[in-house]
């Protein structure tokens, strides 16, 4: 087989040297056909939902954005995620309690809700999310605040010089306090 490069969702792409194959169910591909025939765009917004999704099957946008991905009104988008819903071919998620709010569009799989102490369900689940420079008051382009993740095992060590006024830095000659690794296990080795 020959080499060749093909694109995938959102642009990415991969060399493929081999064929890769997949079983798929022959009566959801018979109905999605016929699905097509009655509701064309409501077909297309899942074929572009399957697209975006990968491998998380939830995409979370507005109407509006969704409506730019396919070149159609709102209102052709609104008909077509009803016609979707309608045939159970996806699941909407609403994300506000405002009509226009963004939605979370699930495929394959229905989200689990969970009933908390206080009544109310709940659900959280992996998405992809769409979101629009449009509706963004100012795009910023300065570098976030690095929020420090520590994991099971491992022993903060900050460094740099910290914020104004400078917290008090380490005295020359001075070892900072031993930290403990575990059952009396103490670092006393100097790290500069």
């Amino acid at each position: 087989m020959r080499d060749e490069k093909t694109n995938i969702s959102l642009g990415r792409q991969v060399e493929r040297t081999k064929a890769f194959f997949s079983q798929t169910e022959l009566a959801t591909h018979e109905a999605w056909a016929h699905f097509t025939i009655k509701n064309g765009p409501a077909s297309a917004l899942v074929h572009m939902l399957v697209r975006l999704a990968g491998d998380d099957d939830t995409v979370v946008a507005s109407q509006r954005l969704l409506s730019e991905y396919l070149g159609v009104s709102q209102m052709t988008i609104s008909r077509a995620v009803k016609a979707a819903a309608e045939a159970q071919f996806i699941e909407v998620i609403r994300l506000g309690a405002t009509a226009s709010a963004a939605c979370a569009y699930r495929l394959n799989s229905r989200v689990h809700w969970t009933k908390q102490s206080d009544g109310k369900a709940r659900s959280a689940f992996r998405a992809v999310v769409l979101a629009s420079g449009q509706d963004q008051p100012a795009i910023e382009t300065t570098p976030l605040r690095r929020i420090p993740v520590i994991r099971p095992g491992e022993i903060p060590l900050p460094v740099g010089l910290g914020e104004l006024p400078p917290s008090q830095p380490g005295l020359p000659g001075v070892m900072p306090p031993a930290i403990e690794r575990g059952r009396g296990e103490q670092q006393t080795d100097w790290v500069e």
